[in-house]
């Protein structure tokens, strides 16, 4: 089976074999002969219908083809010329030698094939001639003419000269294709031309597929046709001046151009030619190579279309390295798609990459790397261009990269890097967009530039109607002598929108603003959620710089701008405007101004603008700005207040300036005259008078003025009345600011004689309209005074001097005074006195006048004193024994009279003589007060917790103090015996009435009353057993405060002993010791104060009880006096001496005199009680001493006859004297020892002695 099928195959091979053999023939070249009958055979064959096929056989290696002109071939069959090894055609320089192929219409598809054949030597002697010439009748184009391995070579004149009928059928092949062939050192490839007189389609394609050329003049011309270049490689063109490009010329219309997968290589045409020139022709060049290829026109391909972007140029997947400008030409449209322009390098004045004017160019995933240019820029200026996901690295032109006049560009996703524009300073940017009156537009979407620089403004937009989107996009690191952006066309819109501008750089003084809109331009400008970050500018508006403005409206919202410097305005500069405010609106809002520099003004913002209702700013934060001025806002008008520019929810924080305004300021406003001055001013001849003068700005800001800005403003002060010059002089009359004063520290005006003046101050180098608060001052000269010097200046006009003495008078240290002779005209130090000051004396009045505190009077009054207390001392304890000094108390009225004591002894030592005497006087002052006031505490609390209120003797403790009828006896017996044992019987019977009531809840009930009243004792008995505890425990509580007093007062007067003497000169101009101790002193008198308050408050509570001392209506009465002439005028004292440092006399008048009579009165209320009833035999009465209730007049009682009543009342009385001696006592004396009273129980008081 497998047999059958091989042999199968075999049959058919051999009927092709066989069938081909019959309709083709072949036919041998042995010899030149056999190629010189060629023609004629070829023709005669090509008659016979059975020779589809004549194959020309060519042996030998080497042919001279014929001279006589005998090569011409009438062909209407396939010919093919073929040669196994490889043969040469040489045409031996000469002319004649020419081939002429005629091919003939039919009905076949016929071929002409030349095939491994070297075609050399052919010299064209006489115009129009040319080696091969292709003369193609079919008009279907239903044929093919091959050139197969073949070469070309020292081929002098045109190669291939092809006239063909016109194809307007399309078909799949070209009509002439040169397949793996080689031109060498030829002149003109081909020329192509045919009969279509048109503009309509010509299908006849000529294709060059794998082909070499070096060493070629032109490739030719081509008049209809289309050319298809693959897979080739060109180099070493050198084109003369006898042809129209060095590569193809199309002459006419609608030819079709197409490379692929080629390369151009090394190529410098020398002549004014380009590689390409065409007319109307599409144009396909993919994947190509164009590398060192150079033209002395200046571009490669010239492309010329009659009608506006009606044929397409496309360049996709290519590659120029080193290259002529690429096209040059008009009315294109043109595709660049995936292309890599590298090391591109021209002096030529057209634009370095295209020159196609009125075009139209789509630029797409290009790269533009290591480009010079010298002379211009990368496009043509009047061509509409849209450039996307491209590339534009290291190039360099001396003029503006990409000039634009009035088309619209677009660049998306691209990027610039390192680009340097190095022309002169107008012609130096990256764009030039030039719009116009139409309305031109150009877009940046998500562009990022960087590293670059400019010698002029990076981007440029003038014209007429201009539309500039920024969007998404990045511009950092650039850096200019000129703006990054400048605006100058007359209506712009600008939009940037969530871009990043960030450290880039003007370094031009005369250009302002890193975004500068400036002339009388029409503007609308949007910035939204934009960053501008580390921007500087050498001259002003770090960020943004708007001036002469006509009608805008601009808003900047949701945008930040930090860490700009410039001039002026750190991020933003906005100068004067055009036009009124109803065409503007400046709106910031939602932003923030963060660590912003101006050197100058505004480090922030600067404007001109009278800020009204066309510049609105709301919640925007200015952060750590600084300026020297205004170290957010600077406003330079004077139509501001500080509520203007404020805005709403606008938050300042730590911003900081070095003149004036940290938040916001304005330029010098007025100069504000701040000495006193009233309406009319006297001042003596050649008196000084220092007059002082603030800059301030209109926010009423001090202008500092550290760095001397304003140093040209000068002020001067000259006389109104300038016809009499001559009978005064003004000295130290004009000044400059130094921070932010003027200070006229000199000014002085000489007369001859006693006059009035007018001057006017005045401001010289006014350049900032500033006014003057009081410009006028009407002055009075008036006469020396009688203390000073009438001397003589200039022998005309007079002056005052002070009196001068020797070095050795204290006059500067404020102690003397020195008095002026009585010869005039002459200030002597010999002759003048000096003098003491009141307060100072000695020989050099380095003494102070020290306040005498001795008077002999006071102090013997003291002594007095002192004397009258201790006899009283000595009184009480010689009379102790009887009751009106045992009842009340031995010790209490002891230690009162020790109270008073130390006060007097106090009164000895002068609080204003020293620390020692200052210390005791505070210690022994503080310490007797609060001796007496504890005792009067004692005794007022004691009566208000025993004693009893008039209005309810039911609730009292009489029914406790009450004993049954056996025991009132033998009390009373005893009492007889043992005066001293009643007592003790009483104060024993109530400890056991108190205990037997604690332990058993029960009381005597020995009649039907007192079990009536049971349950009311019971209550009674609760409230004595509580008030006794209270008394008891206070009497030890004021024992131990008053320990902790004295040693608070010593420690405090511990505390402010100091090595250093202070003295206080009073009105007196007498001097007296200031103690450090008075601080605590007004302290503890005004405590002393609220506690005598206290003593008041209580004391009016027990004004009415009965059972009470009657010391204690004393003390009620000593209270008011005591508040009074004690601690209240203590206070005030300290006041008079101390702060309004009144005379002393008045001090020791008010003081000592007071205090004196206070505690003179309080020792006498205290003592003449006991004095007076003892030496009237009364000292055991207790009505002396005791307010108590009758008992008839007791409601309880009701039997008893007055004798037994007077028992009974006397024994009530001592009973309650019993309870008071009882609750004060804290030690007694028993069984011939002291004892001490102790509680052993909290709830139940229970002694035990």
């Amino acid at each position: 089976m497998v047999f059958k099928k091989g042999l199968y195959i075999h049959f058919i091979i051999f009927l092709l074999y066989f069938f081909l053999k019959t309709y083709s023939i072949d036919i041998i070249i042995s010899d030149e002969n056999n190629l010189y009958n060629l023609p004629k055979k070829i023709d005669s064959l090509s008659q016979s219908s059975i020779n589809d096929q004549i194959n020309i056989i060519l042996e030998n290696d080497y042919y001279k083809l014929p001279s006589n002109g005998n090569s011409n071939y009438n062909i209407k069959n396939t010919v093919i010329f073929y040669s196994e090894k490889g043969t040469i055609f040489d045409f031996q320089q000469k002319y004649q030698t020419r081939l002429t192929l005629f091919l003939y219409n039919t009905s076949k598809f016929n071929k002409i094939v030349f095939q491994n054949i070297t075609f050399i030597n052919y010299t064209a002697i006489i115009n129009n001639t040319w080696t091969i010439f292709l003369e193609l009748f079919p008009e279907n184009g239903a044929y093919q003419v091959e050139f197969n391995n073949c070469s070309f070579l020292n081929i002098k004149g045109l190669l291939l000269n092809v006239y063909h009928l016109k194809i307007e059928q399309e078909t799949t092949y070209p009509q002439i294709i040169f397949n793996n062939c080689i031109f060498n050192n030829i002149e003109e490839v081909l020329n192509i031309y045919s009969d279509n007189s048109g503009r309509t389609n010509d299908e006849f394609y000529i294709k060059f597929n794998n082909c070499t050329f070096d060493t070629v003049t032109s490739m030719g011309t081509i008049s209809h046709g289309n050319l298809i270049i693959e897979n080739c490689y060109f180099t070493n063109f050198n084109t003369n001046e006898n042809y129209d490009s060095a590569i193809i010329t199309s002459t006419r219309y609608n030819n079709y151009l197409k490379i692929l997968n080629s390369k151009f290589e090394n190529i410098n045409i020398k002549i004014n030619v380009p590689f390409f020139k065409l007319r109307s022709s599409l144009v396909e060049i993919s994947n190509v190579v164009f590398k060192n290829c150079h033209s002395n026109s200046g571009y490669l391909f010239s492309l010329i279309n009659f009608k506006m972007f009606e044929f397409k140029i496309n360049f996709k997947n290519s590659e120029f390295n080193d290259i002529s400008t690429l096209i040059s030409g008009r009315n294109n449209y043109i595709l660049i798609e995936d292309s890599q322009f590298n090391n591109i390098s021209s002096k030529f004045p057209i634009p370095i990459i295209l020159d196609s004017l009125y075009s139209k160019v789509e630029i797409t995933n290009t790269n533009f790397k290591n480009i010079v240019s010298y002379n211009s820029g990368l496009f043509n200026d009047e061509t509409e261009y849209s450039i996307s996901n491209s590339v534009f690295k290291d190039i360099t032109t001396n003029t503006n990269m990409i000039n634009i006049i009035y088309h619209s560009i677009s660049f998306n996703n691209c990027t610039f890097s390192n680009i340097l524009c190095n022309g002169e300073i107008e012609e130096s940017s990256l764009v030039v967009f030039h719009s116009s009156i139409y309305e031109n537009t150009m877009e940046m979407k998500n562009v990022t530039i960087s590293d670059c620089i400019s010698n002029g403004d990076f981007i440029i937009i003038k014209g007429d109607t201009s539309i500039l989107n920024i969007s998404d996009s990045e511009i950092n690191f650039v850096s200019c002598y000129g703006r990054l952006l400048n605006i100058g066309s007359m209506n712009s819109k600008l939009y940037i929108n969530n871009s990043n501008i960030w450290n880039n750089k003007n370094i031009n003084k005369y250009k302002y603003g890193l975004i500068s809109v400036s002339n009388e331009n029409d503007i609308f400008l949007n910035i939204n959620n934009t960053i501008f970050k580390n921007n500087m500018v050498v001259s002003n508006g770090g960020s943004l710089y708007i001036e002469c403005i006509n009608k805008f409206y601009i808003q900047i919202v949701s945008s930040i701008f930090e860490n700009n410097h410039a001039l002026n305005g750190g991020a933003l500069y906005v100068n004067d405007y055009l036009g009124d405010s109803y065409n503007q609106e400046f709106i910031i809002s939602d932003s923030q101004f963060l660590n912003n520099k101006a050197n100058y003004f505004g480090g922030a913002i600067f404007t001109n603008y009278s800020i009204d209702n066309f510049f609105v700013t709301k919640n925007l934060k200015f952060v750590k700005n600084s300026a020297y001025a205004g170290g957010s806002i600077f406003i330079n008008n004077d139509k501001i207040t500080s509520n203007d520019v404020r805005g709403e929810n606008c938050l300042f924080l730590n911003n900081t300036s070095e003149s004036h305004g940290n938040d916001i300021a304005s330029k010098p406003y007025m100069i504000k005259l701040i000495s006193t001055t009233p309406n009319i001013t006297n001042i003596k001849s050649g008196e000084t008078y220092p007059l002082t003068f603030e800059l301030v700005d209109r926010l009423n800001q001090i202008i500092f003025d550290e760095s001397k800005y304003y140093t040209d403003l000068f002020l001067i002060i000259k006389d109104i009345n300038t016809e009499s010059d001559d009978d005064k002089i003004i000295k130290g009359n004009s000044c400059t600011f130094h921070k932010g004063k003027c200070e006229l520290n000199s000014f002085k005006i000489y007369t001859k004689y006693e006059k009035k003046l007018t001057v006017k101050i005045s401001l010289e180098n006014n350049n900032f309209d500033i006014t003057i608060n009081k410009d006028i001052l009407d002055i009075n000269i008036k006469k020396c005074d009688n203390t000073e010097i009438k001397m003589r200046y200039d022998n005309y006009y007079y002056y005052c001097e002070i009196p001068q003495c020797n070095l050795n008078c204290p006059i500067n240290n404020g102690r003397a005074v020195c008095k002026k002779s009585n010869i005039t005209n002459a200030n002597d130090m010999n002759l003048n006195a000096c003098e003491c000051l009141p307060g100072w004396k000695g020989k050099e009045c380095d003494i102070r006048d020290i306040i005498d505190f001795k008077y002999s009077i006071k102090y013997s009054f003291i002594g007095i004193m002192i004397l009258c207390i201790l006899l009283m001392l000595l009184f009480i304890n010689i009379y102790k024994k009887e009751q009106i000094i045992e009842n009340t108390g031995l010790i209490k009225n002891s230690l009162l009279l020790l109270g008073c004591l130390l006060i007097f002894i106090s009164f000895n030592f002068n609080t204003f003589s020293n620390y020692v005497s200052c210390s005791i006087n505070f210690i022994l002052k503080h310490s007797g007060f609060y001796l007496i006031y504890i005792i009067c505490l004692l005794y007022i609390t004691s009566c208000y917790r025993l004693g009893i209120n008039n209005n309810n003797i039911e609730n009292s403790y009489l029914n406790i103090l009450q004993l049954d009828d056996n025991k009132k006896k033998k009390a009373l017996e005893n009492n007889n015996n043992d005066n001293g044992s009643f007592s003790k019987t009483i104060l024993l019977n109530i400890e056991k009435e108190l205990n037997n009531y604690g332990s058993n809840n029960s009381i005597i009930k020995s009649s039907n009353k007192n079990e009536r009243n049971n349950k009311k004792n019971e209550n009674n008995v609760e409230i004595l057993n509580k008030n006794v505890l209270y008394l008891h425990t206070l009497h030890i509580r004021m024992f131990e405060y008053y320990i902790v007093l004295i040693i608070i007062l010593s420690v405090l007067v511990i505390f402010k002993n100091t090595n250093e003497d202070k003295y206080i000169q009073e009105y007196g101009n007498k001097w007296y010791y200031y103690c450090p101790l008075v601080q605590f002193d007004i302290v503890i008198n005004v405590i002393e104060l609220l506690s005598l308050f206290y003593l008041i408050l209580l004391n009016t509570k027990i004004w009415n009880y009965i059972f009470i001392f009657k010391r204690i209506k004393y003390i009620g009465y000593t209270l008011v006096l005591w508040i009074t002439l004690g601690p209240l005028i203590n206070l005030l004292n300290i006041f008079i001496i101390q702060f309004w440092k009144f005379k002393y006399n008045i001090y020791n008048i008010l003081f000592f005199l007071s205090n004196e009579i206070c505690y003179l009165i309080i020792f006498l209320i205290f003592s003449w009680d006991k004095v007076y009833y003892i030496l009237k035999n009364r000292g055991n009465d207790p009505d002396s001493y005791f307010y108590s209730l009758k008992i008839q007049d007791d409601p309880m009682n009701e039997d008893e006859s007055d004798n037994y009543n007077i028992k009974v009342e006397a024994d009530v009385i001592n009973k309650y004297i019993d309870l008071y001696k009882y609750c004060s006592n804290i030690v007694i004396y028993s069984n011939g020892k002291l004892n001490f009273i102790k509680k052993r129980n909290k709830n139940q008081l229970k002694f035990t002695i």
